[in-house]
């Protein structure tokens, strides 16, 4: 965490310094910020390397290098864990990503008012998916230590604290879905469009985090491949045909494509949880 924020700051400062010509550098513009990009992600993985084989922390496994062989059935058994995994990232991406182009076919405004509710999604997305992340490293290890009643534990208090964000993050998106929007753009029409998508956001924050909590938990679990093409049915079969279907049909307009939106998170949603529950069942 300390690498990628020191390695997000200096992209920042690079930023500042080459894009508009501070410091004596150049103003290099567009290519000032690839530049600081590139510089800024090269510096993350050498870090990460000096902390390897600095720490006194990783000296255990630095001893046992000699001693590793690499191995097919492990690597291949690891790449069909780790394909669905970013399947499942990329099903969500891609979705969010078509659902702007959607937006797009409504107008300018449209799509500003759309990326301006999905920053605040995306930001309250963000905690909760910390939250899941660490669900996934203790259900793995309870899975190790064949400590089943723990895991289940483990995972409701990580969705009652996942439940609790977002449904906070429900009710400010709710009260405040006139000022919050305002903090971007001036414009009336924008902020008006915004302000239905953030009740609509508001909407689906619940669901939002009981999917990512409940993904997580069943990565713990090595569950990933039906989850995978579940997500896709939610997503692709219903999310973004019902999205299209109540913006252009039933002429909704922007709201529609999030309705879209909170029907699928809504079905994946209870069908994770379902599974889960079925996973971790006492035979």
């Amino acid at each position: 965490m300390a690498i990628t924020v020191t390695a997000n700051l200096l992209n920042i400062f690079l930023n500042y310094l080459w894009i508009f010509g501070k410091a004596g550098f150049p103003a290099m513009g567009l290519m000032g910020a690839g530049y600081a990009t590139l510089t800024a992600r090269t510096m993350m993985p050498l870090l990460f390397i000096w902390v390897y084989f600095k720490f006194d922390f990783f000296g255990f496994y630095r001893s046992h290098i000699s001693k590793t062989r690499f191995s097919w059935s492990k690597s291949l058994r690891l790449m069909w864990l780790g394909i669905p995994i970013g399947g499942q990232h990329f099903v969500e991406v891609l979705a969010f990503s078509l659902g702007s182009i959607m937006m797009g076919w409504l107008g300018a405004s449209a799509l500003a008012a759309h990326q301006i509710v999905l920053s605040f999604a995306s930001f309250t997305f963000m905690v909760a998916q910390g939250i899941a992340a660490a669900t996934t490293v203790k259900v793995s290890q309870f899975v190790g230590q064949d400590r089943k009643e723990a895991l289940r534990a483990t995972t409701f208090a990580s969705l009652h604290l996942v439940l609790a964000f977002m449904g906070t993050s429900a009710i400010l998106f709710v009260l405040f879905r006139n000022a919050l929007p305002a903090l971007f753009i001036e414009s009336e029409e924008v902020i008006a469009i915004a302000s239905g998508l953030m009740l609509v956001a508001g909407a689906f924050q619940l669901f939002d985090g009981l999917q990512v909590t409940m993904l997580a938990a069943l990565r713990g679990l090595e569950d990933v491949t039906l989850p995978f093409g579940m997500l896709l049915v939610a997503y692709f079969i219903l999310a973004l045909p019902a999205g299209w279907f109540f913006a252009f049909v039933l002429n909704f307009g922007p709201r529609g494509i999030w309705y879209g939106y909170l029907l699928g998170l809504f079905s994946i949603s209870l069908f994770l949880l379902l599974r889960f529950r079925w996973m971790t069942k006492d035979n």
